[in-house]
């Protein structure tokens, strides 16, 4: 279970995580390559995804950077509201560090302008909890949250939990919502071959994660669709899911139109229906995009 974190309700603090894959449990290009939401910068730097030492979850990120240049793994997160929402506000950056070389690796808060730094991992070879608190400059054009990795030695170091919250202090991490997996279901009652409808507005961007039919009385056959924001002009989510009476089916595993835009509507578009069918019941999961 993830640790949540406090905050005061005055407008000051905001608890929410600004950073996704803060926990570096994704790695969807390969374990030796930035995970998801993160960039990997400097020459002869090198990333991979860590199985032993480990803070929080099943994986940390594993950095090397070389003995001439600097390692950074970096993420912006102005495009959550946009930057201009930013410029003014105070922003605090945490992550888990473990390092075995004193005075090498620390974070930073860096805004286009200027950056902030944190203190040094002491280099005991043990897990710290480095914070960073920065006010973003008014003529920011971009903020970025920043690992860092000196460029005197070559140096291994892990890292785990990040998390960057509006305000002066961050305590513990929490997963971003974008990070988080939701579920909805929907009910298609004495289904046909002509029960297409939109059935769900939705209210932010969002990616679909996994689609499951599951019919009642008789099988059906038919597809998740995204409609337009009047409910029209459909177009197929997945190619078609066929039903199975009392038994669970899932999508086929690699969604051809995963991305729903924010204002649209998801439906259901029916193929065939066997006659004496009473229900279907379509569930899916998804992330909210950022």
């Amino acid at each position: 279970m993830k640790t949540g974190i406090l905050s005061r309700q005055d407008g000051k603090e905001n608890p929410t995580n600004l950073l996704t894959n803060g926990d570096f449990e994704l790695w969807s290009s390969g374990a030796s390559v930035a995970p998801d939401g993160w960039t990997l910068d400097g020459s002869g730097a090198t990333v991979a995804r860590e199985q032993s030492t480990i803070k929080i979850g099943t994986y940390s990120a594993k950095l090397i950077s070389s003995t001439n240049n600097p390692a950074e793994l970096y993420q912006y997160f102005n495009a959550t509201r946009g930057i201009n929402y930013f410029k003014g506000r105070t922003v605090t950056f945490g992550v888990w560090v473990w390092a075995s070389v004193a005075n090498k690796v620390s974070i930073f808060i860096s805004d286009s302008v200027n950056g902030t730094q944190s203190s040094y991992h002491p280099g005991d070879s043990a897990w710290h909890f480095l914070t960073v608190t920065r006010t973003i400059d008014i003529n920011a054009t971009d903020v970025r949250c920043v690992i860092y990795g000196a460029s005197t030695s070559s140096i291994t170091f892990y890292f785990d939990g990040a998390i960057c919250v509006e305000g002066e202090s961050v305590f513990a991490f929490s997963p971003s919502p974008k990070d988080t997996i939701y579920t909805r279901s929907f009910i298609i009652t004495n289904p046909t071959a002509t029960a297409d409808a939109p059935l769900w507005r939705v209210p932010y961007a969002i990616t679909i994660t996994g689609i499951h039919l599951l019919c009642k009385g008789a099988a059906i056959v038919g597809q998740l669709w995204e409609y337009d924001s009047n409910g029209l002009n459909g177009s197929t989510v997945d190619a078609d899911i066929t039903g199975v009476v009392d038994t669970n089916v899932n999508d086929d595993g690699s969604l051809s139109n995963p991305g729903i835009a924010s204002g649209n509507y998801l439906g259901w578009k029916t193929t065939s229906a066997t006659v004496g069918a009473t229900q279907a019941i379509v569930s899916f999961e998804y992330t909210i995009n950022g």
